[in-house]
């Protein structure tokens, strides 16, 4: 007959519930952790979709102006070739107009086609996920004259910022096109979603 004591129903029963509880716990963190996880990755995709986009437009913009200063001060090129009665290089420097406007057109519509894959074949098109429409430079040229191709005239909003929205749920990501109006030229720069569009201070997408 054995003379070791034997475990007291009364300490099973804490062991058996502290267990229990362990593992309701264990089960609780693993599915918020799958949650939260699901979440991050979520807003990962909805800030990557706004970021990329507004880092392109603000290429795009930059693009369009720097190619405009270039029509310009080539133009005046161009008048003075001929003021000095050297057609050859007036019309050498008409050509290099043409290329870059022909470029600027090219650039245009390679950014409506992605507005259009922002609604449809984007990797950013998901049926639970509402957006607003990608911005667009509206803008016109008017017809070549003696000087040769003209620059684009551009119509900038008031303020001149464009907001890229994406929302899911509760997740929202928002980013900023906006003129930086501490560079010499005052280019266009991207940044994260601000408290106001009028502040624009969010961190830069560069």
């Amino acid at each position: 007959m054995s003379l070791r004591p034997q475990p007291s129903g009364l300490l099973i029963l804490p062991l058996a519930l502290a267990l229990g509880l362990a593992v309701m716990a264990a089960i609780g963190f693993f599915v918020i952790s799958q949650r939260w996880t699901h979440q991050v990755a979520i807003q990962l995709r909805l800030d990557h979709c706004t970021g990329s986009s507004a880092v392109t437009f603000r290429n795009h913009l930059n693009s369009l102006e720097e190619k405009n200063r270039k029509i310009r001060a080539l133009r005046l090129g161009v008048a003075a070739a001929e003021a000095s009665a050297n057609p050859a290089l007036a019309e050498s420097l008409r050509t290099t107009i043409s290329i870059l406007a022909k470029s600027q057109d090219l650039e245009r519509g390679q950014w409506k086609k992605r507005q259009l894959e922002w609604w449809t074949a984007s990797q950013c098109q998901t049926d639970s996920w509402r957006r607003s429409p990608l911005p667009e430079a509206k803008a016109h040229r008017a017809p070549p004259d003696p000087l040769g191709e003209n620059p684009l005239d551009i119509h900038w909003p008031d303020p001149p910022h464009w907001r890229i929205r994406l929302t899911h749920q509760n997740r929202i990501s928002e980013s900023y096109v906006y003129r930086n109006r501490k560079t010499p030229t005052s280019e266009w720069t991207a940044s994260w979603r601000a408290e106001t569009p009028a502040a624009l201070s969010g961190a830069s997408l560069d």
